[in-house]
């Protein structure tokens, strides 16, 4: 699981644009949890599993900052989270 994980993460990453299509959104999202899911794991395995699972995380970690990046800045640009101010003049 933890080697489709990282060549899940590793293959996304590659597929990044500026426009961020809805499509590249779902994959940075896909990402974004495949990366919390090994983290999860690392955390309870042991031993050399351990280490190895942390090395996979770390090979995974510009994959995962490229993602949260990507809908960092889909967020900024979303109109939902738009905080609109309205000027009543008396």
């Amino acid at each position: 699981m933890r080697v489709l994980v990282a060549l899940l993460l590793l293959v996304t990453a590659q597929t990044y644009a500026d426009t961020g299509s809805d499509q590249e959104i779902s994959s940075a999202k896909s990402v974004v949890a495949s990366y919390k899911e090994l983290r999860k794991y690392c955390s309870v395995a042991r031993g050399e599993e351990r280490r190895a699972c942390f090395r996979e995380l770390n090979e995974a970690n510009e994959s995962y900052q490229a993602a949260k990046s990507l809908l960092s800045s889909q967020d900024e640009q979303d109109l939902n989270n738009l905080h609109l101010v309205t000027y009543v003049d008396y």
